[in-house]
């Protein structure tokens, strides 16, 4: 991935109450992340299924495929002044697939820049 930009929280709150996540399920609650990290399997899905059995796509249930090479550049993170967003949800700026195989290979960042980071 090459020539991205990131915006964590700014001014435009999803939820007019703080912390308002942490005590009612509301569509706006998501946990947001930057980037959900790359990685390599024996076998995945078709990127669009064809029936309920095959969604979602991202839990593919496969083994790890050894190898692979993961490099982002020119990446520029703004606003995550903080792991959690003012509704009370987390926000990271790399994340990684918790179904994802067991094997997941290191992510290079070359010639980024983090702007306003905790």
């Amino acid at each position: 991935m090459t020539d991205s930009v990131f915006y964590g929280e700014t001014e435009a709150r999803d939820c007019l109450v703080e912390n308002e996540c942490l005590k009612v399920n509301s569509p706006a609650c998501r946990e947001r992340s930057a980037i959900q990290i790359a990685y390599f399997a024996k076998a995945g899905k078709d990127p669009l299924p064809k029936s309920e059995v095959k969604i979602p796509i991202h839990k593919i249930k496969a083994d790890a495929s050894y190898g692979g090479k993961i490099t982002y550049r020119n990446l520029k993170f703004y606003n995550y002044k903080s792991n959690k967003t003012f509704c009370g949800t987390q926000q990271v700026l790399f994340r990684l697939n918790r179904f994802a195989a067991d094997y997941i290979p290191r992510a290079k960042v070359l010639s980024s820049s983090f702007e306003n980071i905790h």
